[in-house]
């Protein structure tokens, strides 16, 4: 599935649905690391075919990220990816909102001071679910203000 929101060219694998659901149960909330397997060879080339040059994973929060163990996204990448972005403060599960309340909230993202990539070089933002579009509206925007202009964005499944 291909989208355009605004300026953003998104890119979503799948349709979240019952399955999905299941997987993203035992893949992030049970622990399941292994499972990131299942779709990472689909998910790095799905990025080399957008002729992407820097794929920059969603962060979590440092709560998440404790309780979990490791970034689910991250995981798919594997070690080709940049932590461009960081997060400025913690936020709800976007799963736990509303969506006005995704729409409203606060941009919960910086870009790293140490940015090594020039301006010009094509940037995808990964994520594991688009729903609204806000997390991903969201690392656009510190992006931009960095002064990146070619950003486009991947997730999984879209709902």
């Amino acid at each position: 599935m291909k989208r355009t929101n605004g300026q953003i060219k998104h890119v979503s694998l799948y349709h979240y649905n019952e399955i999905m659901q299941h997987y993203f149960k035992y893949y992030k909330f049970q622990g399941g690391y292994h499972l990131s397997q299942l779709f990472c060879s689909e998910i790095q080339r799905t990025i080399r075919k957008m002729n992407v040059e820097v794929a920059v994973p969603i962060p979590l929060s440092d709560v998440k990220y404790s309780a979990r163990g490791f970034n689910q996204v991250e995981a798919w990448l594997g070690t080709d990816y940049q932590q461009l972005l960081k997060r400025v403060h913690q936020t709800d599960s976007q799963s736990k909102r509303t969506k006005w309340e995704r729409i409203n909230s606060s941009n919960p993202f910086s870009v790293s001071t140490h940015q090594p990539y020039p301006k010009e070089c094509r940037i995808c933002l990964v994520d594991d679910i688009y729903t609204t579009g806000t997390t991903i509206r969201q690392a656009y925007e510190v992006i931009r203000q960095a002064g990146y202009r070619n950003i486009c964005s991947l997730s999984l499944v879209h709902a």
